[in-house]
Parts: structure tokens; C-alpha cells; sequence
């Protein structure tokens, strides 16, 4: 009897004969010329342009006009508000009045400079009215100080803080005019106490005496920058900032070389100038300047 072919030989033969049929089209695919001609026309064709994808009548969508505001007031987050210009402007406008009331004091102190007078003959000469004006200045002068410091912040700080709204936009000029006030106390006290313990009050005095003489001088020669440098913005500003720091650091150089001359008229060593220096001017300031660093950093 013949062996006849099982169904399972029937299927498998099946089977393989569809895997033939299935795989034949590959070839076929692979000898036609399509693609090369798809890819021509996809080099060839045009870029996509945004009328094309969104449409003729789409716009480009800008941010309103609160969130350009916020914008412009985060570029320059403590010096952009309403209060720094009506501060800047209200010791501006302080001062002109006080020198222009007071000219004769202030030419005065600007002999000292020109070495017509000395320190000595003008404490020697003054008056209640004269420590009046000195003590004015003085405070406009920190003051004033304070604002350039926000000013240099807002254009030299790699990291600015969060613009501030409201009445909250005080308070970087209150704490800037109030930490340029605490340095310019800790000096004062500084030399009070060293004056008590040696015995040399009388020194003490004549040398916070040059200070004030030296800082109202500062004060009166940087105010029209100030002005200036305190309501613009971009080059002009740079400008400003870089002579102002030119004409800070020239006061600082007077103020070394006329307390050197002073240790020097009084007998004292230059060891005790330095430590002076180091420890009553160099000291408080290096101290705000290394927090601030790492307040901002």
C-alpha cells in the first residue's frame, strides 16, 4: 500500500511556499529606480517656511506689556525704581544748595589741596557753623555713596537679585547708605577708643579732623558724575562708573599721603601708620566687601 503524504507535510509544504512568495517583492524593490528619484525631489524642494506650517494670517506672539515692564526692571533690579532716581536727585539738589549757601567753607577745605592751608589752620579756625557744614556734607556724602555702590552692583554683578516691587525697592538703599554709615562709625570709634587708651586725644582728633576734610572734598568733586553715572545706562554708565572709581581712588592716595605726613609731623612710627591703616581703613571695608561677595555669590 502507498505511503500517502500526511497533513503536516501538506502544511509545511504550504508554508514555505508563502515564505517564497513573501520575501519575492524585496528584490523587486531593491531593482527599481524609486528611490533614487524620491530622494532628488526631497534635496530639491523648498524650506518650510512658518506661514507654511501655521498659516498666512499667523503672527509673531511678543510678551505684553507687563511681562516687558518685569523685564526691564529685572535688568536692573536695584537702581530701576522710582525711589533711586527721587534719592539721587534729592542729594543732588541737597548739596548744590549747601555748597552754593556755604561757598566760603567749601573753597576753603579745597585749599588743602592746593597746599594754601593745613589742616592744622583750619582746625584751628573753624567754627560751629564750619563742623556744621563738614558734618552735612559728610552725611550726603555717605549717603551718596551708597547709591553708587547699588549702581556698580547692578552693572558689574555676575548674579543679580530679584528686582523688588513696591516699597520693598527701599530697602537696598537703606541697606547700602545704612552699612557705608556703620564703617564710617567703626572708624570713628575705632579711633576714639585707640585715643583714650594712649593718652592722644588731641591726635585722634586732628586725624578724624583730615578724614572729614578729605571725604567733604570727595564728595563735592564726584557729586556731577554722580548725577550722571546714578540715571544712565549702557557705555555711558561704564564711562561714568570707571571715572568715578578713577577720581575715589585719587581721594584715597591724598588721604594716605596726608595722614603719613601727619604720623610723621607727630613723631609716631610708621609701624603704627600701617597698623592704622590696616586695621581702622583697610579692615571694615575688605569685611562688607568679602559678605557681600558671598551674599550675592
Amino acid at each position: 500500500m502507498p505511503i500517502q503524504p500526511t497533513d503536516s507535510l501538506m502544511i509545511a509544504d504550504t508554508v514555505m511556499r508563502g515564505a517564497g512568495d513573501m520575501f519575492a517583492p524585496v528584490d523587486s524593490l531593491f531593482a527599481s529606480d524609486t528611490l533614487p528619484h524620491m530622494a532628488d525631489s526631497l534635496v530639491g524642494s523648498a524650506p518650510v517656511t512658518a506661514e507654511a506650517v501655521y498659516g498666512a494670517a499667523s503672527t509673531l506672539a511678543l510678551p505684553p506689556d507687563g511681562a516687558a515692564q518685569a523685564m526691564a526692571e529685572n535688568a536692573a533690579p536695584l537702581t530701576g525704581n522710582i525711589f533711586y532716581d527721587l534719592a539721587t536727585l534729592a542729594c543732588f539738589v541737597s548739596l548744590c544748595m549747601i555748597v552754593y549757601l556755604y561757598r566760603g567753607y567749601a573753597f576753603g577745605i579745597f585749599n588743602v589741596l592746593r597746599g594754601g592751608a593745613t589742616t592744622e589752620k583750619i582746625l584751628g579756625e573753624q567754627s560751629k557753623v564750619f563742623g556744621a557744614f563738614l558734618t552735612t556734607v559728610i552725611s550726603l556724602g555717605l549717603f551718596i555713596t551708597g547709591l553708587c555702590i547699588l549702581k556698580f552692583v547692578d552693572l558689574f554683578a555676575v548674579s543679580h537679585p530679584n528686582g523688588l516691587s513696591g516699597w520693598m525697592a527701599l530697602l537696598p538703599i537703606v541697606v547700602a547708605c545704612g552699612t557705608v554709615a556703620l564703617i564710617w562709625g567703626y572708624q570713628f570709634v575705632a579711633l576714639r577708643t585707640v585715643g583714650s587708651l594712649t593718652s592722644s586725644q588731641e591726635f585722634v582728633g586732628r586725624l578724624f579732623f583730615l578724614k572729614k576734610i578729605v571725604a567733604a572734598i570727595g564728595t563735592i568733586v564726584i557729586l556731577p558724575l554722580f548725577l550722571l553715572f546714578a540715571l544712565s545706562d549702557g557705555k555711558s554708565a561704564l564711562v561714568l562708573a570707571v571715572l568715578i572709581a578713577g577720581i575715589a581712588g585719587l581721594v584715597t592716595i591724598f588721604l594716605i599721603v596726608r595722614t603719613f605726613m601727619l604720623f610723621l609731623l607727630h613723631n609716631f612710627p610708621i609701624s603704627l601708620w600701617i597698623l592704622y591703616f590696616c586695621a581702622v581703613e583697610i579692615f571694615p571695608v575688605s569685611f562688607v566687601a568679602i559678605i557681600a561677595m558671598r551674599t550675592m555669590g
